[in-house]
């Protein structure tokens, strides 16, 4: 894959920087070989394990935390398509995953905008990652999904939900 991706992208060296502090802890060869929740494969050791947390693509930063801040209980995401349900309302309860692997998991949806849906899970997930599929299953069918903001409202969202 890295191969692959070098070829049609190549290589761009960039900061990795540790979330809390902002703490320059190496280089990387390009924001596009690493992805959230990723460990292994940073080329340095640090004493202690650290995850990729985010991607700052802007600055060309690979952004490290340890393992409990990846957890979060919010997902956002866009892109609503309802599937054995009509819409989502507010309060609705399903069981989602929020990439192929994951195992499901309790959770309670609202709209929060006209294409923006908060899902929040009875217990946090690991990794939220931007991109990644949120399904919402209602028993044994698809109640619906959308493709994954992250865990927090998007900035131009946050103003909105001000207002």
């Amino acid at each position: 894959y890295n191969d692959f991706i070098e070829r049609y992208l190549g290589k761009r060296t960039g900061k990795i920087v540790e979330l809390e502090t902002g703490k320059v802890l190496g280089k990387h060869n390009g924001y596009w070989f690493h992805t959230i929740g990723q460990r292994k494969g940073l080329g340095i050791a640090f004493g202690k394990p650290m995850y990729v947390y985010g991607l700052d693509v802007d600055k060309n930063e690979v952004i490290l935390c340890d393992n409990e801040t990846l957890f979060s209980r919010t997902v956002y995401a866009n892109q609503i398509n309802c599937m054995s349900v009509p819409e989502f309302t507010d309060g609705m309860r399903f069981r989602g995953k929020i990439r192929y692997s994951h195992k499901m998991a309790d959770c309670t949806v609202r709209m929060v905008g006209e294409d923006l849906l908060e899902c929040t899970f009875d217990e946090p997930q690991r990794a939220i990652t931007p991109g990644q599929a949120l399904v919402l299953y209602d028993g044994e069918y698809v109640a619906g999904g959308g493709t994954i903001l992250g865990a927090q409202l998007p900035i131009n969202q946050r103003k909105n939900e001000a207002e």
